[in-house]
């Protein structure tokens, strides 16, 4: 912001007809800032300039905007899949900002309803982390609060303003993940009514994250694009750790009905899940049932992402279960829950 900026936000008096300031010599940009934190510093404070807020929003947006992103190389193995997300959804912005602002994306929601929920959920995200939350970026505790505040404010009123308020909190995420380290991995925080480790924040961040550039990559009549395989083999991870807390809820018992997940294509790995934990295991191993165990079920690592994601349902998506088939239900069901709106 310049001089001249705040010079024209707080009107035309303060200015000759050649457009210089009266009363003498031209200020410069730091007299400027200075007269600024004078006024405010006195016990009588004046009325700050109007726009001014929004002028320095923008301008601390666009220095933020500006500052180069991490590299993958210097970040903790759990935040690589959402710098990878960040850069992918960014590199859609120019086409969705040549598509009708109206056309509906997801139900009725636009492209920019569903930045605005984006950077509304990381902004709980970004709190959870200790991270300042913008005011473009809502208010609210709870996803749906903080999604329909976002989509009510600034950035809910235009596809460019949603991309820049996404981007720039999503570039400060990348960056704090940068400086936190590994070690800042394990820190456990509150996030969504429930406590997790500060990289299954960001993990969960990246899925979400890809489940809308695949939303917003369809309407734009682009192909799919997978993960990298140790993306999707971290996010799969997370959600199968996530499969006991829905196992009751998706018709399981608290027996100890053991399952053995094994996911296929490139990221895929294998699990033992049931209703009191989940467990990777070293290798696939044998695929076929075996005593101790109620039921092996086989998918595809990505069709399990999107059932996860709400982009499948547990009947259409293509799966082998042996053994107990209402336990390999069990798994499908509850995976399915790990959806959000």
């Amino acid at each position: 912001m310049t001089a001249d900026d705040i010079g024209a936000a707080e009107g035309p008096d303060n200015v000759d007809e050649t457009g210089a300031p009266s009363g003498g010599e031209a200020m410069d940009d730091n007299d400027a800032v200075w007269r600024l934190l004078s006024d405010l510093s006195e016990d009588d404070p004046v009325a700050p300039p109007v726009g001014l807020r929004a002028a320095v929003l923008a301008g601390a947006r666009s220095e933020g905007a500006n500052r180069p992103l991490p590299r993958a190389d210097q970040l903790p193995a759990a935040g690589v899949p959402y710098l990878r997300q960040l850069i992918e959804l960014s590199s859609l912005g120019p086409a969705l900002l040549a598509r009708p602002a109206q056309e509906p994306v997801l139900g009725e929601w636009t492209a920019t309803d569903v930045l605005a929920h984006l950077l509304a959920v990381d902004a709980l995200a970004g709190a959870a982390l200790g991270l300042p939350t913008p005011p473009e970026t809502g208010s609210g505790a709870d996803v749906l609060t903080r999604t329909a505040s976002a989509r009510s404010g600034p950035a809910g009123a235009s596809l460019r303003e949603a991309l820049a308020v996404w981007r720039a909190q999503a570039a400060a995420i990348a960056r704090h993940t940068a400086a936190v380290g590994e070690p800042g991995m394990a820190r456990q925080v509150p996030y969504l009514g429930t406590v997790m480790a500060a990289g299954d924040v960001l993990l969960d961040r990246a899925f979400e994250t890809w489940v809308h550039a695949e939303d917003l990559r369809t309407v734009l009549g682009r192909p799919a694009l997978d993960p990298a395989p140790g993306d999707v083999h971290l996010m799969s991870d997370l959600g199968v750790r996530m499969l006991p807390g829905a196992w009751l809820s998706a018709g399981g018992d608290l027996d100890d009905e053991l399952v053995h997940l094994v996911l296929t294509g490139p990221g895929g790995g294998a699990w033992r899940v049931g209703p009191r934990g989940a467990a990777a295991l070293p290798d696939a191993g044998p695929a076929g049932w075996r005593p101790g165990l109620a039921a092996v079920v086989v998918m595809d690592g990505i069709d399990f992402c999107r059932l996860a994601g709400g982009r499948a349902e547990p009947h259409s998506v293509p799966h082998r279960v042996e053994g107990d088939r209402a336990a390999g239900a069990h798994v499908l069901a509850a995976t399915a829950l790990l959806a959000r709106p």
